[in-house]
């Protein structure tokens, strides 16, 4: 019985590490979900033999799955939320001032540059932000432009 559940844990982990490893840009989320559904079933597996385990299984492997993707899911917005905070310092600062951010947890980083000021037809300071960032190893480059509002916040154009 244990050797039987023993062969159905590595089973289940090879695939899992399968499904992973195909992905060539991964998300927090997708790999959440992986994760979260390989430990969902090996615990869901341990309720019991037969028809009990496989159902176990089952429902641990997408209980687990929908936990594990809600989490990978926080770090993708806590990577956004990191750019975010450094667009509004670049964008308070004088221009050429560059912004960086890093997750520890992901591994992703990126630099907020504002590249020059202008002024919209209504007379207000807009700014040309140059964002570069590494995602999961993938270099990104945007340019985006800002202005400010009446109560003096940036909103991007």
């Amino acid at each position: 019985m244990l050797t039987s559940r023993l062969c159905n844990l590595v089973a289940i982990l090879a695939l899992a590490g399968l499904l992973i490893g195909c992905e060539k840009h991964r998300t927090g989320e997708q790999v959440g979900t992986a994760v979260g559904a390989v430990g969902g079933a090996i615990l869901g597996s341990q309720l019991g033999d037969g028809t009990v385990g496989i159902l176990g299984a089952t429902a641990g492997g997408v209980l687990g799955g929908i936990i594990g993707r809600e989490l990978g899911r926080e770090l993708d917005e806590a990577d956004a939320a990191r750019a975010q905070e450094a667009e509004e310092e670049a964008l308070q600062a004088p221009v050429g001032t560059e912004v960086a951010w890093e997750s520890a947890e992901t591994g992703n980083s990126g630099t907020v540059k504002t590249m020059r000021e202008t002024r919209n037809a209504a007379g207000r300071p807009c700014r040309e932000i140059r964002q570069e960032a590494e995602i999961d190893g993938e270099a990104v480059t945007e340019t985006v432009v800002a202005c400010k509002t009446e109560d003096g916040t940036w909103v991007l154009q």
